[in-house]
């Protein structure tokens, strides 16, 4: 498409235009590519140890376990469930996964199971608010689209290296070299820094 533009320019225009040059790349779509790749790799390196085959915990999400995890959801006294629910399955979405969670706040969790949502909360959070940060609806925002992955590089390494998320370092190595590939890319094209400028 952007060589189609390209020669369009160049007919009418009678200008040179270099498609690579000036291919954007849509930052919300990064940010969710990146940390779709976290929680992936997290949920890989979570339930498999490779030298301790029979440690390994590994669930099985049929419909009988479904509804007998919805049907011991928080519930009142009198056994009325709340319309609170904890969504199930939803992986496409990263976003939905913030919101998941933010759900699951209001469950019975043990200590250990509160701290690592506490913790998966605040890191998801970072991608949110990078997401924030980027959409701008009074005018445009493309010069916040580098600033916007720089922070979130920048948290996401400032958390791993602290020894309280040893849990997601994996998870977080691979979202931000994610974000450092996609950072790399957005180098080629000058329209980032014509837009800061």
């Amino acid at each position: 498409m952007m060589e189609h533009f390209s020669k369009y320019i160049e007919d009418k225009m009678k200008k040179k235009f270099d498609p690579k040059r000036r291919w954007l790349r849509y930052i919300a779509h990064i940010i969710n590519l990146t940390t779709q790749v976290l929680l992936s790799t997290h949920n890989k390196s979570k339930h498999v140890n490779a030298m301790k085959p029979d440690n390994d915990l590994i669930e099985y999400s049929s419909a009988s376990w479904k509804e007998l995890f919805h049907s011991i959801q928080l519930h009142d006294e009198d056994g009325h469930v709340p319309t609170v629910n904890l969504l199930l399955d939803m992986k496409v979405q990263w976003s939905l996964t913030f919101v998941i969670f933010c759900c699951i706040a209001n469950l019975e969790l043990s200590e250990d199971e509160w701290s690592w949502v506490q913790k998966l909360l605040l890191i998801l959070g970072f991608a949110e608010l990078s997401q924030h940060l980027f959409f701008s609806e009074d005018g445009p925002s493309l010069y916040l689209a580098l600033p916007a992955l720089e922070a979130l590089h920048s948290a996401w390494s400032l958390h791993l290296a602290q020894f309280k998320y040893i849990d997601f370092h994996q998870a977080l190595d691979a979202a931000i070299d994610k974000i450092s590939e996609y950072y790399t890319k957005s180098a080629s094209s000058d329209a980032h820094i014509m837009a800061i400028a």
